[in-house]
């Protein structure tokens, strides 16, 4: 597994589990290797790498009791702190061979994994849409969905791997954007017009020529 984490400053770091390594670092008898990359240890210790492996030992292995095959099991491995808890704050990607698995907007990082996932499954036209805008057009359709009307925006937001202030920096930049407007901010429930629709003020007023 690669892994590249790059940092605010410029700073990239990149861990190739396939250099400088043994071919076979867990023994002869490895043949499956388990990576786990611990985001749900980053805001306590920081990013781990944690790398397990199977183990095939047919003299005192257990069998299957339906098929009757050999069963390896799991042996624990190695755990790697790739990004300390000091240094996530500044963490503004992470990728896991060519992978993206966060990214960092309006100071949260987000879950690309599940962002991606609800884009695939909810956005046709993707391709020709930036990131901002995309977490603006799911926020909308996730708050049209039956019983979204009770949720918190958090909950809505976190259905795409967004935190809320991930989200508003995405409504900010996707109302920017030329011919963008955006959902409505899950703050604004005054019925208030949207900033990226100011420019239609005296539209009526106008004669066509």
């Amino acid at each position: 597994m690669k892994v590249v984490i790059t940092y605010d400053n410029g700073r990239v770091d990149v861990f190739d589990d396939g250099r400088f390594t043994a071919a076979q670092p867990f023994g002869s008898n490895a043949m499956l290797a388990n990576y786990e990359l611990r985001f749900d240890r980053l805001g306590q210790t920081g990013l781990w790498l944690c790398i397990h492996h199977y183990d095939i030992s047919p003299g005192a292995a257990q069998l299957d009791s339906q098929e009757g095959t050999p069963r390896a099991s799991r042996s624990r491995g190695w755990q790697f702190l790739l990004a300390e808890k000091e240094e996530v704050s500044h963490v503004v990607q992470i990728k896991a061979d060519e992978r993206e698995l966060a990214f960092r907007v309006g100071g949260e990082l987000v879950d690309a994994a599940k962002f991606k996932q609800m884009v695939d499954l909810c956005i046709s036209d993707a391709s020709q849409k930036s990131k901002a805008q995309c977490a603006v057009e799911l926020f909308g359709i996730l708050s049209r969905m039956p019983g979204a009307s009770v949720a918190a925006p958090e909950e809505i937001c976190s259905r795409f791997g967004f935190g809320l202030g991930a989200y508003d920096e995405a409504l900010a930049l996707s109302a920017s954007s030329p011919g963008s407007f955006g959902e409505r901010h899950p703050g604004n429930e005054d019925g208030a017009q949207d900033e990226g629709c100011e420019w239609m003020e005296g539209l009526d007023d106008e004669v066509l020529g």
